[in-house]
């Protein structure tokens, strides 16, 4: 009523009237406000183009580039009733698109209704919430609604460069520490045994020559000073020597010996001190490291 009184206050004939009401839905201020941007636009209307002249006023005063001219204040303020916290914003937002889908949404008296109802958004009729009217309808669309959305999605925190740097660098050290001291000696041996273990077969290397000394082989050759079975000095000595003569790049000796050698330098270890191509495995104590499982 106190918008019709406003209107016939400012010449605003009952056609004109009855188009601005069709898109203010008689919201009092968009009411007045739009019968002002009438009657000071300075432009006749001629009958029959209430509608087309009305629309015309609507969409370039009120809803283009609607957030600079939006004086005084009115669809800024609903705007940030909306998103003044994110985290309700988010559950107001997304109730809103529904309305604005499928029209119209039974009404509840639960807090989020009441709170999107109080922005001025909204408006219950018949038992059901529907947009207020045309020009709240077209200034937060749905293309609102979804950039709105995006803006209030939490974004991603890129911590400094320099404490990445600092963090590597310290993780670094740390693990250079770990292994010089040996910590992480066992793990290293045992996820290259493993790798080793998933190789594909690839058969045996033609490269490599294998001599194989079984057990029968040890016990046939008692050691009479020391009472004890190995393989003899002599023979091993033997065994390097024709070897040498091969000139293999590389002599590996797999075996180990439970007792110590003599003191005096026999032949064996004369050979072993002049040839720069065998290496022999040593025993360093323990705890070792056990072979993988067969």
């Amino acid at each position: 009523i106190s918008a019709f009184y406003a209107a016939e206050w400012r010449g605003i004939d009952p056609q004109r009237l009855k188009e601005i009401l069709d898109w203010t839905g008689g919201q009092p201020f968009l009411t007045q406000k739009l019968c002002w941007i009438i009657t000071t636009s300075g432009e006749g209307v001629a009958a029959g183009e209430e509608a087309q002249k009305v629309e015309e006023l609507v969409r370039s005063r009120l809803i283009q580039n609607w957030e600079a001219q939006d004086e005084p204040e009115h669809l800024r303020t609903i705007r940030d009733r909306l998103l003044r916290n994110s985290r309700r914003s988010q559950s107001l937002l997304k109730l809103y698109q529904q309305i604005l889908r499928r029209g119209k949404i039974p009404a509840h008296n639960l807090p989020q209704y009441l709170e999107l109802r109080l922005s001025g958004l909204i408006v219950k009729q018949e038992g059901n919430f529907i947009a207020f009217n045309r020009i709240y309808q077209m200034v937060f669309d749905q293309r609102w609604i979804n950039q709105a959305l995006q803006e209030l999605q939490p974004k991603p925190t890129t911590p400094p460069r320099w404490n990445v740097v600092a963090v590597g660098l310290a993780v670094s050290m740390g693990l250079v520490g770990l292994r010089s001291l040996g910590f992480l000696q066992q793990w290293e041996l045992k996820a290259f045994d493993q790798l080793m273990v998933l190789r594909p077969d690839e058969g045996p290397d033609k490269r490599l020559f294998l001599v194989t000394i079984t057990e029968r082989d040890v016990q046939s050759q008692p050691d009479a000073e020391r009472g004890v079975m190995s393989l003899s000095d002599q023979s091993l000595n033997r065994l390097l020597t024709k070897l040498e003569q091969a000139q293999p790049r590389a002599i590996g000796l797999d075996i180990y010996r439970d007792y110590s050698v003599k003191s005096e330098l026999t032949q064996l270890t004369k050979q072993m001190q002049r040839s720069d191509r065998l290496v022999a495995i040593c025993h360093y104590g323990d705890p070792g490291v056990p072979p993988l499982p067969k």
